[in-house]
C-alpha cells in the first residue's frame, strides 16, 4: 500500500487523444487508495493493483455515458466473444470525443492514472468501451502481452461489480485448482489499475449477477448493467521504441 501520501495542489494538463507521452506528476495525491473492500489471500501482490474510489463524479459519469449511448444502442448484445471470455456484452473502441466536457472527463481519468503510476504513460489512442448486460460476465483470463504495455486501467460505470483474482496455471492461463481467490469490489465511478504480476500471473474475472460474493462489511454490492472504460498504454518494442 501507499503510505505517507501527501496532497499536492499542482495539476497538469494533457490531451485525451493517444500517442502523447504524459508528464510525471509527483508526489501522488491522496486520491489514490489501495484499500478497496476485498477478501484476499496473504500473498496477493497488492502493489500491482491500484484502486481509486470516486475517480469521477456522478455528473461526469453521466456525461461520458451520454456521449456514446447512441452508438451503443445501434449494437446488439453478443453471447460470445472471439476469445470466449465475455458473455452478454457489446463493445467498441472510441478514438475521439465529440463533447468537450466528455473529453475533459477522459483527460481527468488519464491524469489520475499517471498520478497513480508515478511515471510517464503513453496511452493508446483508442479507449475500449465494454457494455456488460446485467446477466453478463467475464470469465477468468490472463492478459495477453500483445495488446498493451505495462498497465490496464478501467473505470466502472452504472453499477458496482466484483472482480475476482486467482493464481494462474502458466500453461493453461486458467485458475490453479484449489487456489484461494482474491475478490475486489469495484464501486461505481471508481478506477482500478492492474500491472505486473496481477496481469500475468493471476486470472481476473467479473463475477455474474447473484454470485455469493456480493456482501462486504454488511454492505451489499449488487451488480446490474455495467459499462467499463478501458485505458491501455503503448506496447514498447525491444529497441525501446513504441509500436
Amino acid at each position: 500500500m501507499l503510505r505517507g501520501v501527501a496532497l499536492h495542489s499542482r495539476r497538469f494538463l494533457c490531451s485525451a487523444h493517444g500517442g502523447e507521452i504524459f508528464p510525471v506528476f509527483n508526489p501522488i495525491t491522496n486520491r489514490v487508495n489501495l484499500t478497496s473492500q476485498s477478501t484476499s489471500q496473504s500473498n496477493f501482490p497488492e502493489n500491482d493493483f491500484i484502486y481509486i474510489p470516486n475517480c469521477i463524479t456522478p455528473d461526469e459519469a453521466d456525461l461520458v455515458v451520454f456521449e456514446f449511448s447512441k452508438q451503443l444502442k445501434r449494437k446488439r448484445y453478443e453471447s460470445g466473444h472471439w476469445d470466449a471470455v465475455i458473455e452478454d456484452f457489446r463493445e467498441f473502441e472510441k478514438s475521439e470525443w465529440k463533447s468537450e466536457a466528455a473529453n475533459a472527463v477522459s483527460t481527468k481519468i488519464q491524469n489520475t492514472i499517471v498520478e497513480a503510476m508515478g511515471e510517464s504513460v503513453e496511452f493508446l489512442q483508442q479507449c475500449h468501451v465494454i457494455d456488460l448486460k446485467d446477466s453478463g460476465f467475464i470469465r477468468p483470463h490472463v492478459d495477453s502481452v500483445k495488446f498493451s504495455g505495462k498497465l490496464v486501467a478501467g473505470v466502472s460505470l452504472l453499477s458496482d461489480a466484483v472482480m475476482r483474482f486467482c493464481p494462474s496455471d502458466l500453461e493453461t492461463g486458467q485458475p490453479l485448482p484449489n487456489a484461494i481467490p482474491t475478490d475486489k469490489v469495484l464501486e461505481q465511478n471508481s478506477l482500478y489499475i492492474m500491472k505486473g504480476d496481477v496481469r500475468y500471473h493471476y486470472t481476473h474475472e467479473i463475477l455474474p449477477l447473484g454470485a455469493d460474493t456480493e456482501v462486504w462489511d454488511e454492505q451489499r454490492h449488487t451488480r446490474g448493467r455495467r459499462i467499463s472504460l478501458m485505458y491501455r498504454d503503448v506496447l514498447p518494442r525491444p529497441d525501446g521504441a513504441t509500436l
